[in-house]
């Protein structure tokens, strides 16, 4: 078995190199595209493009790993098909299932890889990315300020839930400070920030202690101090993009204990795990899919592959943007697409060296020729 290991790993690495890179040259065009406007206006340069572009790449690749390995699966498997080796592993007693077993290991590899890429790379990667493109791009010297920020200062924990950069107004502000079992929180919906203070309006203080509330006041106005310059707060700020899952654990907890939604951050943590998964979960699923219906064209491999990629990555981003929301549990959400294709994955896989499937794989060999 090993012998078939190293030959798979070798057979592998080519198509998937090709997968990954088809995917990083597709999505960069289609962010230019996006941006295609902004960028005509702005007289943004070349050299500029490809700088924020490299940004964009540690998270194309971990978004890539899914279409690498699934063109890698069809791309082998059909040369495996069409040189007669399927059926020479099955004569010397390697049955389809144990074939299947070389492309989950190395696709569990790259699963390992596209973590540490997702967990370590990616976040810090993509804080520049949105600096950048504010900076050259929007040309915009003061940072932008996205819905549903939060960001730290000092001992307070700060929450925004919009800013109007015309009038410099925050709207729906909250600010938290953690003091032992004490939670001193302050809500006002709408403030804003001048030498040094944070001008409040129509909201509300109260404090917590071991979760039972020791002090409640209401406020039209209220001055709070602040030593540091706001600019340097919204630069520090994070969106859970930018979290690494240490990160996006510790401000699930702080959301829950200030009782805020949550939903964002943990739909954001458990897509990294399911996402880190998916070169696994798409191995499994494509492994048998591949051999069951015996793809022997390039062609259709690579057509195959992206319309399954689409359904897998498209169902997870519509589905986290359900559990963003709320409609479904946030977890569930995240997990969803990779427990549907492990499904379908594990119902190929025991088909497998079974009559049903010699019949089928028949019956479908004649439908596609």
């Amino acid at each position: 078995m090993k012998t078939l290991y190293k030959y798979v790993a070798k057979e592998f690495i080519f198509p998937f190199l090709i997968g990954i890179v088809g995917f990083i040259i597709f999505v960069s065009v289609e962010v230019l595209y996006q941006l295609s406007s902004i960028i005509v206006q702005n007289h943004v340069s070349i050299l500029n493009l490809f700088a924020l572009i490299y940004y964009y790449i540690p998270q194309f690749i971990s978004m890539g790993m899914p279409v690498g390995v699934l063109l890698a699966i069809f791309w082998v498997l059909s040369n495996f098909s069409s040189r007669r080796e399927l059926m020479a592993f099955q004569v010397h007693g390697i049955n389809l299932k144990r074939i299947v077993i070389p492309f989950l290991m190395v696709s569990l590899i790259l699963s390992i890889f596209t973590y540490l890429i997702a967990n370590f790379v990616v976040p810090s990667f993509s804080t520049q990315a949105s600096n950048y493109l504010e900076k050259y791009v929007y040309h915009s010297s003061f940072p932008s300020v996205q819905t549903n920020t939060f960001f730290k200062a000092g001992n307070n924990y700060f929450y925004v839930n919009s800013f109007d950069p015309k009038t410099e107004q925050f709207g729906s502000v909250m600010i938290s400070n953690l003091s032992g079992n004490d939670v001193t929180v302050t809500y006002a919906q709408s403030a804003y920030f001048k030498d040094g203070k944070w001008y409040l309006s129509d909201g509300r203080m109260y404090t917590l202690k071991n979760d039972l509330m020791t002090f409640d006041m209401s406020f039209k106005t209220m001055k709070l101090d602040i030593n540091e310059d706001i600019v340097q707060f919204l630069r520090s700020q994070k969106k859970p993009q930018e979290m690494s899952s240490g990160q996006l654990m510790e401000q699930i907890k702080l959301f829950r204990k200030l009782g805020l939604d949550a939903d964002s951050f943990i739909v954001e943590l458990y897509s990294r795990y399911a996402n880190a998964l998916g070169a696994l979960i798409i191995a499994f699923f494509g492994v048998p899919f591949s051999l069951f219906f015996g793809i022997k064209s390039k062609a259709w491999s690579a057509i195959i592959t992206f319309v399954l990629v689409v359904l897998y990555q498209g169902s997870g981003a519509w589905l986290n943007a359900i559990g963003q929301n709320g409609m479904i549990d946030p977890v569930i959400a995240a997990w969803l697409p990779d427990i549907i294709f492990g499904i379908i994955g594990l119902l190929f896989f025991l088909l497998l060296d079974s009559r049903l499937f010699f019949r089928i794989k028949e019956s479908m060999v004649r439908l596609i020729s």
